[in-house]
């Protein structure tokens, strides 16, 4: 089946996306349904949709007709070669669970990257009550007729590879759960995702041999992401797909001429070749990589002061 805007209005609704305070804001709200032509009786799953990654909501309405329908998904294309945070608000019944993917596009289009299990890969997801990545997540109802979500997970890109990558993340939400009694009443499905890179100048450096606490060894410097609880992932891309992580703990913060750095100690994952150093914080789940050779070698990337 095929999905199709149907109408446009502007609502005006309080959403944060976990930026840490709520405010009231205009957004687009696309209420979406099938065309007329298409029996719902055998519509299983809708084709996914694709949407504007800006935090504007999406919305479907579910009545009777609907009653057979068991996903529904929506996607969109990421430009560019540094890993970012996606944030996802849902809004619907509690029995809804959430899944999301996301890959490296290469030469094919969207939708037939989607269509191939192998080729966009799922990732976990974090709400901002429950920091561990997840497999899947469900609203959760506050006291309110209504169930909400706020998760995030990340867009994983190849710092290595040209700034005009593109990749596909979807995001998906099995029905086959919510109580059918629901249908008889009618009630409304919303998502709205958010890109949100990392803001900072993403400030990084190797020194082959550290002159502090770590006297003589390598160390990997990287402009801080705040909040606590981080981490580098070493990430070893070959054609599109990720083969090997390796982490690593932030073990100092140093300040150092204007920039707050995180120290990671990287003594014996040094073997050559161009790697993506992936920074993220459990704390706030923001993310950058950078592209960095791993020799024991002085490299100074984004204007890292030297």
């Amino acid at each position: 089946g095929h999905i199709r805007p149907v109408s446009l209005h502007n609502l005006s609704r309080r959403s944060d996306f976990g930026e840490g305070s709520m405010r009231t804001r205009k957004i687009l709200y696309v209420l979406l349904a099938l065309l007329a032509s298409i029996p719902m009786a055998h519509a299983q799953e809708l084709a996914p949709y694709e949407v504007v990654p800006d935090g504007r909501e999406y919305g479907i309405r579910m009545g009777t007709n609907e009653r057979s329908l068991k996903a529904i998904s929506v996607y969109f294309v990421s430009t560019g070669n540094v890993s970012n945070k996606v944030e996802v608000a849902v809004q619907g019944p509690a029995s809804i669970v959430g899944t999301a993917r996301a890959g490296f596009l290469g030469g094919q289009g969207a939708a037939q990257a989607l269509s191939i299990s192998t080729a966009v890969q799922s990732v976990v997801v974090r709400s901002y009550e429950n920091k561990k990545g997840m497999s899947s997540f469900s609203p959760v109802s506050y006291g309110y007729s209504d169930a909400y979500a706020n998760v995030s997970f990340h867009i994983q890109k190849d710092a290595c590879a040209p700034a005009t990558s593109k990749y596909v993340a979807q995001v998906k939400l099995d029905l086959s759960g919510i109580d059918p009694a629901l249908y008889d009443q009618g009630f409304t499905i919303s998502i709205a995702v958010k890109e949100s890179p990392f803001k900072g100048k993403k400030v990084a450096s190797i020194k082959p041999s550290s002159d502090g606490k770590y006297y003589g060894e390598p160390i990997l410097l990287m402009e801080t992401v705040g909040w606590g609880g981080e981490y580098v992932n070493k990430v070893t891309w070959k054609g599109g797909r990720i083969v090997a992580t390796k982490r690593l703990p932030i073990v100092k913060y140093v300040s150092y001429r204007g920039y707050g750095l995180s120290l990671a100690r990287i003594k014996g994952i040094l073997k050559g070749g161009k790697h993506t150093f992936e920074l993220s914080s459990s704390g706030s789940d923001e993310v950058y990589g950078v592209c960095l050779k791993a020799v024991r070698a002085r490299q100074r990337i984004n204007g890292y002061p030297g």
